[in-house]
């Protein structure tokens, strides 16, 4: 499963983290809409708004895709010059839910495998969203595949 997913991800463009990106987390995270130690999910959600992407997929309900704070954070990300539309499986982003509404989800090992990178980068650079926006930028630099970062 992991070759044959791999294989697929080999088709796709990666989306740089640009200087863009970074303001954009980083007014994310210091506006308050995304916790300090959930940087990593507002470098996420920047890299898909300044490269237009008409989706960000996600199964991030916490922050992501967290329908009590999901008005405010378009329009964060409206008044930044950017725009931001997404679909994010079992959840309906219609209606107001309480966390414990949240569909439970089941575990999935490439998902489990991300979330302890992103939590590492986040960990090393102490939940600093800048730090984390320069490290990513010297690692795409040097590597040839963004498969290996």
């Amino acid at each position: 499963m992991a070759a044959a997913r791999l294989a697929l991800l080999r088709k796709t463009t990666r989306l740089d983290i640009t200087d863009e990106v970074g303001l954009l987390a980083q007014s994310l995270v210091a506006g308050g809409l995304i916790p300090d130690k959930a940087a990593s999910d507002a470098i996420h959600i920047a890299v898909a708004s300044v490269h237009k992407m008409d989706y960000l997929v996600t199964r991030n309900l916490k922050h992501i895709t967290n329908p009590l704070i999901l008005d405010r954070l378009r329009k964060a990300v409206h008044e930044s010059g950017f725009f931001l539309l997404y679909c994010a499986a079992l959840t309906n982003c219609s209606r107001t839910m309480k966390t414990t509404d949240y569909p439970r989800i089941e575990p999935d090992e490439v998902i489990a495998e991300v979330r302890r990178i992103k939590t590492a980068l986040a960990a090393k650079h102490n939940f600093d969203v800048k730090a984390m926006t320069r490290s990513l930028q010297e690692r795409e630099k040097k590597e040839k595949s963004w498969l290996q970062l």
